[in-house]
């Protein structure tokens, strides 16, 4: 699950290189590149949906083609082929016994640029549409093509979720010494389930895994945002989301959990438990959750045999 959600972090709100010649038709090309080939950078990032907000900072270094990130998500360090992550003290490497490759959907197209100046130094501006509505906006530094502020929007055009680099260094920069790791962490495809649909609000299934502990991660994206939905059989409400806040879709309640790059949400189903994480706006999340299984109770027998005999 983390492997995803840094990758997906680094691409959309530390790295992503765009051309100040970018046209429509260039926009997977841009988002699919690497990032500067030398940069140290900090920052802050930000997530707000209603009521709940969340504050984290940031670092991340590039070098020779790795990229060292240190944030809310935790420490990766990360190549083209690997990938290496913090677990309390020890470092374990990440590795998929299978990945679909990446692709962007055709629902996003970006603007032409215009010239701004950010933190003293040259830059563009670019807006990323989804249909007629701008959904990301990007402050992107001249001289290295990193972004310096990264806006992502939700449907009414305010801004859920910032990322700005307040420091970028773009020489001598020394990349902090490679981590051993110390365990394997291998990340195993499985079958698709039904309850788990191919589609959901424009964005693909593109794999399905075995779940830690039990039942599946259905990993879904659009190219620009990603999410996945985890299932298992139903069990108590884990304690992160007992007090988490309530919220409607699609005439029903779910709990969600705001975090500085990322949403929780939580709910029961009758005969199973999904959590639901990803970097998606809250548009695009609650149209999801309306192609999943909606939240619900067990019948009345149910619960008397669970009551009796566990």
């Amino acid at each position: 699950m983390r492997t995803w959600r840094v990758l997906a972090a680094v691409t959309i709100l530390l790295g992503v290189p765009v051309s100040a010649s970018a046209s429509d038709d260039q926009l997977a090309e841009h988002l699919a590149s690497d990032a500067a080939d030398e940069f140290h950078g900090s920052g802050v990032v930000m997530s707000t949906w209603g009521g709940d907000t969340a504050t984290g900072t940031y670092d991340v270094t590039r070098r020779d083609g790795v990229t060292m990130t240190s944030g809310p998500m935790g420490d990766v360090m990360a190549t083209a082929a690997h990938t290496v992550m913090r677990a309390g003290d020890e470092w374990y490497a990440v590795d998929f016994s299978d990945r679909s490759p990446w692709s962007l959907s055709t629902r996003y197209r970006l603007a032409p640029a215009e010239a701004t100046v950010h933190m003293g130094r040259s830059a563009d501006l670019f807006v990323v549409f989804d249909g007629d509505l701008p959904r990301v906006r990007f402050v992107v530094d001249r001289a290295t093509t990193v972004p310096l502020v990264t806006e992502v929007l939700d449907g009414e055009g305010r801004v859920f979720r910032m990322a700005a680099l307040i420091d970028l260094d773009d020489s001598e920069v020394a990349m902090p010494a490679a981590p051993q790791p110390t365990r394997m962490h291998m990340v195993v495809s499985a079958e698709a389930v039904a309850s788990l649909p191919e589609w959901l609000a424009g964005y693909h299934r593109m794999d399905t895994y075995e779940a830690a502990g039990g039942g599946v991660q259905a990993y879904y994206s659009d190219g620009l945002f990603s999410f996945s939905v985890f299932e298992a059989a139903r069990g108590a409400t884990p304690e992160l989301f007992r007090t988490a806040t309530a919220f409607p879709a699609s005439g029903t309640w779910y709990r969600r959990v705001v975090m500085p790059d990322r949403v929780w949400v939580h709910w029961n189903a009758p005969d199973r438990s999904y959590v639901l994480v990803g970097d998606l706006p809250p548009d695009h999340l609650v149209s999801a959750l309306e192609g999943l299984p909606r939240p619900g109770e067990r019948a009345l027998l149910v619960r008397l045999w669970r009551r009796l005999f566990g």
